[in-house]
């Protein structure tokens, strides 16, 4: 639960200063460094909740970068490393995307109160 936190907090904090690009540099790197860690799934899974959700909030298209697909693509080498049989990748995803969401919602909610407590000092 340690790296999801830490996942979240990385990409909200990504997020804020340079937007979904910078969450796909943020991905790249991660890929680049450790190609076969479940770090990296819970950083592209933050991704892909912030840039859905702040999609939605614009009414903007996601990143095609952040699709289901792509994500399995880049995500292939872990789940293979992890001995998860391709069947169950999407049902893996789906339990460990749900627990991601809920942590990267939670850290929105305190980085906004956090951003608005500065701004009454």
């Amino acid at each position: 639960m340690k790296d999801v936190i830490k996942a979240a907090r990385t990409s909200v904090s990504t997020y804020k200063q340079y937007g979904v690009s910078g969450l796909i540099t943020l991905s790249k790197d991660c890929h680049k460094k450790q190609p076969v860690t479940p770090y990296c799934t819970y950083v592209d899974l933050a991704g892909r909740h912030i840039d859905i959700t702040m999609a939605q909030a614009y009414e903007l298209p996601s990143n095609d970068f952040f699709g289901r697909e792509a994500l399995l693509n880049r995500l292939k080498p872990t789940l293979e490393f992890l001995d998860i049989p391709p069947e169950k990748w999407g049902e893996y995803l789906d339990a460990v995307e749900d627990t991601v969401n809920k942590v990267t919602d939670r850290t929105l909610v305190d980085s906004i109160n956090s951003d608005r407590k500065k701004a009454k000092q």
